[in-house]
C-alpha cells in the first residue's frame, strides 16, 4: 500500500495450492474419476482508492487470477486452465463509529470471468477488552 494523499496505490498478491484426492461416487454402479489435481492459482490485484469526502471513497482495480490445468491420474485435462481478468468500480461509505458499507461491480475482461459481479459487504468493528 502507498499513500499518496488524498489516493492510496495498492497491490495485492496471493498463491493458491491444491492437493490432488481420490474422487469417485459409491452409486450403483461406482464411478472412480481417480486421482484429481485442480491446477494451483496465482491471483493479483492492482489499484486505487480515492477519498471523494471524510467518510466515502472510490475504488478502481483491476484483477486476474490464472489457474493451471488440472490433472487427472497425472495426465492434464485439455482446456482446464483459466485466465479470469475483472475491472472493478466500487465506493465505500464510513459510518460511524464501526461500520462501513461497501459496494463493488466488477466488469469481466476476459472469456471465463464473470460479466458481471456484485458484491455489498457491511464490515463491522468490535472492541475487544477495556481499551
Amino acid at each position: 500500500v502507498r499513500s499518496a494523499d488524498p489516493a492510496v496505490i495498492f497491490l495485492n498478491v496471493a498463491y493458491f495450492i491444491n492437493f490432488g484426492r481420490n474422487v469417485g461416487s459409491a452409486g450403483d454402479p461406482a464411478i472412480d474419476f481417480g486421482n484429481i489435481k485442480l491446477g494451483n492459482t496465482f491471483e493479483y490485484s492492482i489499484g486505487l482508492i480515492l477519498s471523494l469526502q471524510e467518510r466515502l471513497s472510490m475504488n478502481f482495480a483491476l484483477n486476474q487470477r490464472i489457474t493451471g490445468k488440472t490433472n487427472q491420474n497425472g495426465t492434464s485435462l485439455p482446456d482446464s486452465n483459466l485466465n479470469a481478468l475483472s475491472f472493478n468500480i466500487g465506493a465505500t461509505y464510513v459510518i460511524p463509529p464501526r461500520t462501513a458499507v461497501d459496494f463493488v461491480v466488477g466488469i469481466g475482461r476476459s472469456e471465463v470471468a464473470p460479466d458481471v459481479s456484485i458484491l455489498i459487504r457491511m464490515p463491522v468493528m468490535f472492541k475487544f477488552g477495556k481499551k
